[in-house]
């Protein structure tokens, strides 16, 4: 019989622990069919059934250390050894993304952390306000480098709908940093911030479009971002502002 926590991903997954968990009394069946779909998922995932790609491997991480703070002793020992398993992707996550301190983090700061990037995710850095002008006005020079790309063809000729074809450019690059976004803030330590994650945002989005069109000028660069490292980037990105100006 299928669960009916089956078809949802594992941040849906950590929602709804949430909401059981804080409501005034605990629906102990719920729960029961919740962490019993979770412990389905870390056994396919134990037996090599589950893949998890590796710049996946912070969430689902998160997803192990929040339900292994459980009475039910099997999903507990599910989540330890899923948790052994899970480490070298981890590794692979670290050297890719410059990151050392995911085993730092606790599960409730992660869980913390994916609640609020969740609220924040639902911000559009490019809403205007009445009058037409940017609400998040640190986005201004990163829109206009996207409404200035032309999309073309293998000939190197316009599209025939170049408004779609742009609009689904900066859908890409901004769907793109968001995950990086969320991927990098999942970890913090400490609790984020809107202009956190605003900042972290544009810092993302602007590493994309340097790495979309001068890459062999940002090669070296990794992360996370020193100060040096982040003013290169910006540097290149204020280059791409000149050729339009």
């Amino acid at each position: 019989m299928e669960n009916i926590f089956s078809d949802e991903t594992e941040t849906t997954l950590l929602a709804q622990r949430s909401m059981i968990l804080s409501a005034p009394s605990i629906d102990a069946k719920q729960l029961a069919l919740l962490e019993g779909e979770v412990k389905h998922r870390l056994e396919l995932f134990l037996k090599g059934d589950l893949e998890v790609d590796p710049q996946e491997s912070p969430l689902f991480y998160s997803f192990i250390k929040v339900f292994s703070e459980t009475d039910d002793p099997d999903l507990k020992m599910c989540a330890k050894k899923a948790e052994a398993k899970i480490i070298p992707l981890l590794k692979q996550f670290d050297q890719s993304a410059g990151y050392e301190q995911l085993m730092k983090v606790s599960p409730e700061e992660m869980e913390r952390n994916l609640s609020d990037l969740d609220g924040f995710e639902k911000i559009n850095p490019f809403e205007c306000d009445d009058q037409g002008r940017l609400i998040f006005t640190q986005f201004r020079l990163v829109k206009k480098v996207l409404d200035n790309v032309e999309i073309t063809d293998d000939e190197n000729t316009s599209t025939l709908d170049a408004g779609e074809a742009n609009e689904t450019f900066q859908e890409t690059i901004l769907e793109t940093a968001r995950l990086k976004t969320y991927m990098r803030l999942c970890v913090s330590c400490s609790e984020i911030t809107q202009a956190d994650y605003l900042d972290t945002l544009q810092m993302e989005m602007e590493k994309a479009l340097v790495i979309l069109f001068v890459m062999d000028k940002t090669s070296e660069v990794k992360y996370p971002l020193d100060g040096f490292q982040a003013e290169k980037i910006h540097n290149e990105f204020k280059k791409l502002i000149d050729t339009l100006e």
